[in-house]
């Protein structure tokens, strides 16, 4: 049984107990009224032991009215905390629906965050093996610009080397040059 239903259960209860001393407060006016009218009926005698029962009477129909009154304004209060009671209730109920909503809400957001971390994983699992490939290719790289630099320095020194042998061989036709010329320049034919 919930605490709602305990509440207005007691609630009930309360509103009976109202209900049986409104009936009783009902029934002791009855009373008073019929005791009046029979005080009209009977002679003087009777009418001064009836006013002091109805005084008596009255006296203690005023005690159980103030009891009465006193017993409303209790019940009226616990009517009042209640029906606070069951608000309170109805607002932690609305309070732990709102609770599962977003506790769904977070399993989803969960979920979609695993989802999502799995697929960052497997971006850089491939980033992983791509900067891999890079670094051989890198070094793959490495090696052929070492291979270029040292053929290069082979190439600069045949160039230099080709360089030297045409500058010789540029010296060589010249002084051959100069040499042929010398050896096959006519002679002077002398008159004689």
């Amino acid at each position: 049984m919930s605490e709602i239903t305990e509440v207005k259960e007691a609630l009930d209860i309360i509103k009976k107990d109202v209900e049986k001393y409104q009936m009783m407060k009902s029934n002791l006016e009855s009373q008073i009224h019929s005791l009046e009218i029979q005080k009209e009926a009977t002679g003087r005698i009777q009418a001064v032991e009836m006013r002091s029962q109805i005084a008596q009477e009255e006296a203690r129909l005023k005690l159980l009215g103030d009891k009465i009154k006193e017993k409303q304004e209790t019940i009226d209060f616990q009517e009042r905390a209640l029906q606070e009671r069951i608000r309170t209730l109805e607002r932690r109920e609305l309070e732990m629906v709102d609770i599962d909503a977003k506790r769904r809400e977070l399993v989803n957001e969960r979920s979609n965050f695993h989802k999502y971390k799995y697929d960052v994983e497997l971006e850089l699992d491939k980033a992983k093996i791509i900067i891999q490939e890079a670094n051989q290719k890198d070094q793959e790289l490495a090696v052929k610009s070492e291979s270029l630099v040292v053929r290069e320095k082979g190439i600069a020194k045949q160039e230099r080397y080709w360089n030297d042998a045409i500058g010789k061989l540029e010296q060589d036709i010249k002084a051959f040059e100069v040499e042929r010329q010398n050896v096959f320049k006519p002679q002077e034919v002398v008159n004689e």
